[in-house]
């Protein structure tokens, strides 16, 4: 029984010489250059995309490297794709394709599109040397105090109408 790796004599079989990709005339390569990007557009997956027109995924990236104007289009073509998939996300976060409503990609989205509003403190630290004070300011002031209380150690958060303790 022989390897697969090795010829009749024993010695290793050579490995392929990796091709190059056929070069494409001009014109048809204009063609599916256009072609490439509104599949890329919808889909946002290169090898797809690139199988859909009948190139290979490297041709894309060479493509992108050898023209500044076809790599612009690209990116254009990146924002488009992401933007289905943001449409697509609020249809399924809402329910509206006839599933159950995704609170958990909700919860995402709103912490994407407001941060300011929506984002988690509890992975927020913060240092200070004994003796200096330390002024956060965050939304609302009773979100200020929550955490001068929690750097501080003070008390339980409760203030009266004022601010102070």
């Amino acid at each position: 029984m022989t390897d697969n790796k090795r010829n009749k004599t024993g010695k290793p079989k050579p490995k392929p010489a990796k091709r190059k990709p056929k070069p494409i005339p001009e014109d048809t390569q204009q063609k599916k250059q256009q072609l490439f990007l509104e599949a890329f557009g919808k889909t946002g997956i290169i090898s797809h995309a690139a199988k859909a027109v009948g190139v290979d995924r490297r041709t894309v990236y060479n493509w992108r490297g050898a023209s500044p104007e076809f790599e612009e289009q690209f990116v254009e073509a990146l924002d488009v794709s992401i933007g289905v998939l943001e449409d697509e996300a609020k249809a399924r976060a809402m329910g509206l394709r006839g599933e159950k409503p995704s609170d958990l990609l909700l919860i995402f989205m709103l912490k994407a599109a407001r941060p300011h509003i929506y984002r988690d403190f509890s992975g927020m630290g913060f240092m200070a040397q004994p003796g200096q004070k330390l002024t956060i300011e965050v939304g609302e002031p009773r979100n200020a105090f929550a955490i001068e209380d929690r750097i501080t150690g003070g008390g339980n958060g409760k203030r009266n109408g004022n601010g102070k303790k």
